[in-house]
Parts: structure tokens; C-alpha cells; sequence
């Protein structure tokens, strides 16, 4: 349908926020046609939403439909326009009347743009469609993501399609009022309340933490989660044992090493305290959450510690045991990470340590050499190993294929330096803090401001290339899939929306008071 606005109240269409609002289904249905809208409903509503005034190589990860709705209003005099998806996989866009439906009742066959089914990177176009300025006229964009990497941009030309343009500010628009941005499909997602922010833990002495909605990611707010003056050392985001959204830090703390946030991380309520075994003080350099060979309600937690311990929980972060790791010393832990189905990896010193049985029991081995594992990381069925080389300044990197931990790839120098030594206590020390999405990889090793990004495919690796920002030292980097927030000393925020390509000062000074942000996490159970 098509509109033209007049404020005299609110009608039942209304636009006053500028670009499509977008949701996530964790479904792709459909091959030769998909996504199709039929399967998008309230039960595969995942977490993910925000605004688009750019939808532009905008990336999708695999078995997900995203769905955009709102408004176009055209800018110009010029009635004739043509619409086109660029995607991979399948991608439809519904304008006007045909737009209105709830997402569940679309019909592909109404689209204008019909560039369904599972592909590579394809571009369809529709025919002319005549548009008049100053109305608002109903559209809806879905896109999805069978296998591999994922992505979708929509352009539009007002000249016979000569030239195209994507940046929507002024055309794109949508309906606050509703959750979906346009009033057809106003059920809420289920998701925990605490999927929708960002953390992050300051090296600060005074116990805080401080956390922003993904809507706006430059308001923060700061309390005490308690833990007496500890700083925050590492961050993750997992379940309870209800299997309820909830976020994990360890502290540099005598006691209540950990510290579990409630359901609701706005509620500036005190973090519920957790004892680790085996000695007070052996602080966490690593926290990792992952689902189980089961799909248990609560999952398993571990954290690798500074004595060579690693934690485990299978009680939603109420209490911890400690898991053998044949052969181990009492050097740090420094990286460890699990595949969602009950494979865990992590490794000390040159040693690499494989769990196959939800990290109850651990094998050692030594498929390479290195001198010490500092990072470690899961995504599309491919693990990502970082380590240190006696005599070299370099980080390296390996990957192996989910199917085969036996075969490595060959190493990689990624061309930036490692990290660098502990700082003091409260420093979460020679960590190469990484983070993936859909195959994509972006490594910052601590207190260093060089970054590495690549693609890993199994033991493949390619696009492997390096920055150097002009920045105070990073001490973290998380990633939802879309943003990838990294903290610094300083307590500097920076975002990257392109991958890692570049990146920007979002917030200076995040707390106010000049302190480190050790710890970041984005609210997205891992791996992504």
C-alpha cells in the first residue's frame, strides 16, 4: 500500500525511524526457491534486530533468513525506479501492497525482485516500477544463507538502472512502534532479555562492569557486580542452568574467581559469586561457553586458568570441578573453545588438548610445533589455532577441519607481533584474542595494535591480510556476527561493521575514567 503521512496523530502506518528495521530466523528453507517465507515465523525468531539505512554486502551466516521491512520514500521527480537484490544464497523483494502481509503469507511469486534459490553471489533486477515522491510505500526484503558465507545487498535506480545506489538514509525508513518496524508480525521474539547488549569489564580495581544495548552501542552504563575491587580479566556469554541467557567473568579476585550475571544484566544487581577448585587466586585468561554433545539445557562452561587448571560447568555456571589435562604444568591457559556439539579445544605451552566427551576428559597431543598456544577459536566446522615460535616476534596460525583434528593446515605467519608479556596481575597476558563469524576471522593480540583477518575453510586459509590503527593498545575483540567491538587501555570502544577491514573510535573513554577495558563480549552463543 502507499502512503503519504500527515502528523495528526498516530494512524496505524506511521515512519519515524530512519532505515528498514531487520530480524533473524534460524531457518533456510528451500532450495531451488528459498528462503521461503512460509517457514519465518514466531518459533525460528532468533535475538538479532536492528536498523539498515545501508544494506550492503550485509553478511548472513548459514542456516539464517533475515528479514527487512519499512518503508521506501523516492527523493526525486523521476517516476519510473527498478529494484535489485545482490545475495547469496536466495533473496526476495515485495513492494507496496504486496509488502503488507505478514512475513509467514508472503508470496514469492508477488516479489518484484525474485532472486530465490541457493547460489553464489547473483544479481536480479526487477522490471520498471513507477513510484511517486513524497509517499511512503511498503517494502519488505528477505534473505538468506543455506551453506558457506552469506550475504545480500539491495540497490535501487531511478535512471533506468545507468546507476544504482544503497545508501538509504533518506529513502529508508520504518514504524518504532512495532517490533518488527511495520506492524504485520508484532510478536516478540523469545529470546533472553540480555541478548539484546553488549559487556565489557574494566581493569579498574573497583569491581564494575558496564553494558549498552546493541541499539545504541555508545550509552553505557556502569555498576558494581560485586566481587569486592577486583578487575575484570575475560568475558563470555552463555546459559544458566534454567538454559537462560546469562554473562560469565572471572575477576582478580582472592575468591568468587567467577561472577554470573542474572537474566537481566540492566538490573545493576550484585553478580552472583563462584569458587573455582584447586587453590584461591589462580585467576581465568580464557572463558569459553559452548552447547553439549546433548543440547543439555544448561550447556558446559570452562575456563582455562593460570595454574594450568581448566574449570568445568555443567550446571549453568552454579558450580565448577576441575578437568585433567594429562601432562600439563602449571603455566597459564590462555585460549579455549568448543564447537556446539560437545568438542572442546585448548592448549598450554606446545601441547594442544582435545575433548570429544563435553571437556569431561582431554587428550594431549603435538600435531605441530609452537612454543606456546595462545589462542584458539571454532567457526563453519573449522578450528583456528594461534601460537608463539621460539626466536620469532610474529604470531602463527593454524587451522584444522572440525572432521579431522589430526590434519593441520600449514602454518601461517599472519604478519603482525604477538602479544606482548603480562602487565601485571589484573592484565589478561600474552593472549591472541580472536573473533570469528560464518568463516571469518579477526585476531588482536593483546596490547597490540596490529590486527589480522582471514577466512578459514577447513584447512584452508586465504584473504589473510594486516592493519596497523593508530590506537591505545587492545586488550579485547568480540563479535555478534555483524559488529566486531574491540576494548582498549584507555577504555576506548572501537567497531569494525566491515570485518575487520577498519576501524572506528566509537566511544572515547567509555567509564570516564581513563581505565582499560580488559574484557568485552557480545551477547550471541558461541560458535557463530
Amino acid at each position: 500500500m502507499t502512503y503519504k503521512f500527515s502528523i495528526q496523530g498516530f494512524p496505524d502506518n506511521w515512519s519515524d525511524t530512519s532505515g528498514l528495521l531487520y530480524r533473524s530466523y534460524s531457518v533456510y528453507s528451500g532450495s531451488s526457491d528459498g528462503p521461503l517465507p512460509a517457514s519465518l515465523v514466531s518459533s525460528s525468531l532468533r535475538y538479532s534486530t536492528g536498523s539498515s539505512t545501508q544494506i550492503s554486502s550485509f553478511p548472513i551466516g548459514v542456516s539464517q533468513t533475515f528479514v527487512w521491512r519499512g518503508y521506501f520514500e523516492p527523493d526525486s521527480t523521476r517516476e519510473t525506479w527498478q529494484f535489485r537484490t545482490t545475495s547469496d544464497d536466495g533473496s526476495y523483494l515485495w513492494l507496496d501492497d504486496n509488502a503488507e502481509l505478514a512475513v509467514a503469507t508472503l508470496d514469492p511469486d508477488n516479489a518484484i525482485v525474485k532472486n530465490g534459490g541457493d547460489h553464489g553471489l547473483q544479481t536480479v533486477a526487477s522490471s520498471n516500477v513507477t513510484l511517486s515522491s513524497s509517499f511512503y510505500y511498503a517494502i519488505t526484503l528477505i534473505a538468506g544463507n543455506n551453506a558457506g558465507t552469506g550475504s545480500v545487498t539491495l540497490e535501487w535506480s531511478d535512471d533506468g538502472g545507468s546507476t544504482w545506489s544503497s545508501s538509504g538514509a533518506t529513502y529508508l525508513s520504518h514504524d518504532s512502534r512495532f517490533p518488527d518496524g511495520f506492524g504485520a508480525d508484532v510478536y516478540p521474539s523469545d529470546a533472553d532479555p540480555n541478548t539484546d547488549y553488549w559487556l565489557v569489564g574494566p581493569d579498574s580495581g573497583n569491581g564494575s562492569i558496564g553494558y549498552a544495548a546493541n541499539a545504541d552501542r555508545t550509552t553505557w552504563t556502569f555498576y558494581n557486580k560485586g566481587a569486592g575491587n577486583a578487575s575484570s580479566i575475560r568475558a563470555a556469554y552463555g546459559k544458566d542452568g534454567n538454559g537462560r541467557g546469562v554473562f560469565v567473568m572471572s575477576n582478580s579476585n582472592s575468591s568468587s574467581e567467577i561472577r554470573v550475571s542474572s537474566i537481566d544484566i540492566t538490573d545493576g544487581q550484585e553478580w552472583t559469586g563462584v569458587n573455582l577448585p584447586t587453590g584461591s587466586q589462580r585467576f581465568c585468561d580464557c572463558l569459553t561457553w559452548s552447547d553439549d554433545s546433548t543440547s543439555s539445557t544448561s550447556g558446559v562452561w570452562l575456563a582455562g586458568r593460570r595454574n594450568g587448571k581448566v574449570a568445568r560447568s555443567t550446571d549453568g555456571a552454579v558450580s565448577f570441578t576441575e578437568t585433567v589435562l594429562p601432562g600439563a604444568n602449571g603455566d597459564p591457559i590462555l585460549g579455549i573453545a568448543g564447537n556446539g556439539s560437545g568438542k572442546f579445544v585448548t592448549g598450554q605451552d606446545e601441547r594442544l588438548y582435545i575433548s570429544t566427551d563435553d571437556g569431561d576428559t582431554f587428550a594431549s597431543s603435538t600435531p605441530f610445533t609452537a612454543e606456546v598456544i595462545n589462542g584458539v577459536a571454532y567457526t563453519s566446522q573449522t578450528w583456528i589455532v594461534t601460537y608463539t615460535k621460539s626466536g620469532e616476534d610474529n604470531l602463527f596460525a593454524r587451522t584444522a577441519a572440525d572432521s579431522d583434528l589430526t590434519t593441520w593446515s600449514s602454518e601461517q605467519d599472519l604478519g603482525i607481533a604477538k602479544p606482548l608479556d603480562r602487565l601485571d596481575q589484573n592484565d589478561p597476558g600474552p593472549v591472541a584474542n580472536i573473533a570469528a563469524y560464518s568463516g571469518h576471522v579477526v585476531i588482536v593480540p593483546n596490547r597490540v595494535t596490529s590486527i589480522a583477518r582471514l577466512d578459514v575453510n577447513g584447512t584452508s586459509i586465504s584473504n589473510l591480510n594486516s592493519i596497523t590503527l593508530s590506537i591505545e593498545k587492545p586488550r579485547d575483540i568480540a563479535t555478534d556476527g555483524l559488529v566486531y567491538m574491540m576494548g582498549t587501555e584507555g577504555g576506548d570502544i572501537y567497531e569494525s561493521t566491515d570485518g575487520g577491514a577498519s576501524f572506528t573510535k566509537t566511544v572515547d573513554d567509555v567509564e570516564g575514567t581513563g581505565t582499560s577495558m580488559n574484557a568485552v563480549a557480545a551477547a550471541v552463543h558461541l560458535p557463530i
